[in-house]
């Protein structure tokens, strides 16, 4: 009977002191430390700020790079995290929802995006400090197709010193037996509701695939208009300090007939007309080089002429256009001939889907 008591008391000081001794299952609201919580999350401690100590754990998955003290980002299975801590997109002071705003268009508006499939509205909390927003996005990838790309964002302030910023994104077609399993982990330590669907989100890639559009939108200079989708900014020719972006056949610019010049400055509150921008260039040229002359087609809000600048080497054809603050010129340039039908309907998509943010 003693024998008895005896094993049922160490039976239950050894169930008190095991649990005594477990680490609590960490979330990002309750922080706790421990590394063996998850099984394909990593545990990285973030500081945040300039002194030595950490304020903030955070769980990423696969090998985790830390940018700085307080920026890390980890892959694995198809799925990129990025965490912020008390960085500059998420002051100090700042609702959660406004920051959760520009981490939107950041991602919607990140290089290589081909187009926003759908985003959710951004919800907030009632006090918002704790905002989350998700959608689909169509990213070029190396080969040239689309590629689906499901996201999701959360914006958290967990007390006036400690801000997190956490952006997920998980790429469709490069998923695998492990990936929701790290999506659940995922959304039981930051306390989220991640609603991927592959075959949905892939489904979206498919059909764009299928039937590509032959030209995309881009943005330079404060200017949105569509350029055909295998033109990208040749960095080598463009001159940013000047204002000046020169595009080409995968940012490659040097094949004469295959070029598109968008130069663009502001003129703040200077009424300019067609009159005047005329005799304005011709004093500035010789008119055997240059010359203006009536558009052949409409710029809708603002004035356009067409101009023409040849030699015996080069020739450029293009307009000038003047809308807002803005005195634009769009052109296309050939060697020893004139400008072909299809670089001027390129001319042509460019001014007419010309907007100005």
């Amino acid at each position: 009977m003693k024998t008895s008591k005896k094993l049922i008391c160490f039976i239950l000081i050894t169930m008190l002191v095991g649990c005594a001794s477990k680490p609590k299952e960490p979330t990002l609201q309750n922080q706790q430390s421990n590394a063996t919580a998850f099984e394909h999350l990593q545990e990285i401690k973030l500081s945040g700020g300039e002194d030595s100590g950490y304020k903030m754990i955070a769980y990423l998955p696969g090998t985790v790079d830390m940018g700085t003290s307080s920026y890390a980002f980890g892959y694995e299975s198809g799925v990129a995290v990025e965490v912020d801590v008390n960085g500059y997109n998420y002051d100090k002071g700042e609702y959660a929802d406004v920051a959760a705003e520009n981490l939107k268009e950041e991602i919607i508006d990140s290089y290589g995006t081909i187009d926003s499939i759908y985003d959710t509205a951004i919800t907030k909390d009632e006090n918002r400090e704790t905002s989350t927003f998700d959608g689909v996005i169509l990213r070029e990838d190396y080969m040239g197709n689309a590629q689906a790309v499901y996201y999701f964002g959360l914006a958290k302030e967990i007390d006036k010193d400690k801000r997190i910023l956490v952006r997920i994104e998980i790429e469709a077609d490069r998923t695998n037996k492990l990936t929701n399993q790290i999506i659940e982990e995922l959304e039981k330590y930051y306390e989220i509701d991640i609603n991927f669907n592959q075959e949905e989100v892939n489904k979206y890639a498919e059909v764009y695939n299928a039937n590509p559009p032959t030209t995309r939108k881009t943005s330079v200079l404060g200017l949105t208009f569509e350029i055909p989708r295998r033109y990208d900014i040749d960095y080598k020719t463009s001159s940013i300090v000047n204002n000046t972006y020169v595009f080409g056949p995968d940012g490659d610019s040097t094949t004469p007939g295959q070029v598109l010049m968008v130069v663009a400055s502001d003129i703040g509150n200077v009424k300019i007309t067609k009159e005047y921008l005329k005799m304005a260039i011709e004093e500035m040229y010789d008119t055997d080089i240059v010359k203006i002359t009536e558009a052949d087609i409409e710029f809708n809000g603002g004035e356009i002429m067409k101009i023409s600048m040849g030699t015996d080497l080069i020739v450029i054809d293009g307009y000038v256009l003047t809308k807002e603050n803005k005195l634009i010129l769009v052109a296309t340039m050939s060697i020893l001939d004139k400008v072909s039908d299809e670089q001027m309907a390129m001319i042509h998509q460019v001014i007419q889907t010309l907007t100005i943010e």
